[in-house]
């Protein structure tokens, strides 16, 4: 058992009907992780505090187990991007997300 975060540094998101794979570091090394969704227990988002539990059917237990093809990391892409400077001023409304620097905020 295993816990993922996706929150800021992954890369090459790909959601099939059975499965999702993503590129994630791990100590600086770039890999890609294959998730097949009836492996998946539980699910939470933290930003709206929204969770799910999955319990496998029947069904599942019962169908034989497959093996997925090993995925190569992908080379020379960068671990993470830099995050872009915000330069709206502060209280405008955006289309998107915004992305706040905590840096503004700390005491010098």
């Amino acid at each position: 058992e295993m816990t993922v975060i996706l929150q800021h540094q992954f890369w090459d998101l790909v959601v099939t009907e059975d499965r999702f794979e993503v590129g994630l570091s791990f100590g600086g090394v770039p890999e890609r992780l294959v998730i097949p969704f009836n492996a998946i227990k539980s699910f939470f988002d933290p930003s709206v505090q929204f969770g799910l539990q999955f319990e496998p059917s029947e069904t599942a237990a019962e169908m034989p187990a497959t093996n997925l093809p090993a995925v190569a990391a992908p080379s020379g892409l960068p671990v993470a991007a830099p995050a872009p400077e915000n330069q709206d001023e502060p209280g405008k409304p955006s289309e998107g997300a915004e992305v706040v620097r905590l840096d503004r905020f700390r005491k010098k």
